[in-house]
């Protein structure tokens, strides 16, 4: 359709009040979630480094801004990239120590047992139900507005079929990747005697 952005998609498929209207419901949330995310990563430059936290963000921010705009559409696909591959490889030597840690890769799936009780509990202090709500109805409104790159995996694609293939493979990571990235925070009170101490309020 000779379109660079989603944006730009919305416009000519509806019309440009339906663009604003998206742009401006996740666009504010982003300016947090980003702002957040170079915060984070300068204070991994200040633990190495010691450079000023702000130093640290303006490196983060600029070199983002950089690539992004230099590089573009396909800056953003070698970004995603090289977060699947950061992740991927923490991913599975955070499962294989805890695989060591068990006794091997077999006592993985033994661990449900000995987790406490109040790990199948959803809604757990000091969150409430009304906190994940709010997650829930913000995640969605960045998704909807400022989470746009998301796209690119879909506009880059030549044709409608490779795009379905490409929805289809992203929704399966997505759906089967976490159980793999959270499993060692679910088994982390097997091998922690402190996790019960971390997480009783009177302590």
């Amino acid at each position: 359709m000779n379109i660079e952005s989603p944006m730009e998609y919305l416009a000519t498929r509806y019309n440009v009040p339906t663009q604003q209207v998206l742009a401006w419901s996740g666009v504010l949330l982003k300016v947090f979630d980003v702002g957040a995310k170079w915060a984070a990563i300068a204070i991994i430059i200040n633990v190495f480094t010691g450079f000023d936290p702000l130093m640290g963000i303006l490196i983060s921010g600029g070199l983002s801004l950089f690539y992004s705009v230099m590089g573009g559409l396909w800056a953003d696909a070698c970004n995603d990239f090289g977060q699947f591959v950061v992740q991927f490889v923490a991913a599975i030597v955070m499962v294989g120590a805890v695989a060591l840690h068990l006794g091997g890769v077999d006592n993985l799936l033994t661990i449900w047992d000995r987790l406490p009780s109040s790990h199948t509990t959803i809604v757990q202090e000091p969150y409430s139900l009304g906190f994940i709500l709010a997650y829930f109805v913000i995640y969605t409104l960045s998704y909807n507005g400022g989470t746009w790159n998301l796209a690119q995996r879909f506009i880059a694609s030549p044709g409608g079929k490779e795009a379905r293939k490409a929805a289809l493979l992203s929704a399966s990571l997505y759906l089967i990747w976490p159980l793999v990235l959270f499993y060692p925070m679910w088994a982390a009170p097997c091998f922690i005697p402190i996790w019960p101490i971390l997480h009783d309020p009177i302590h």
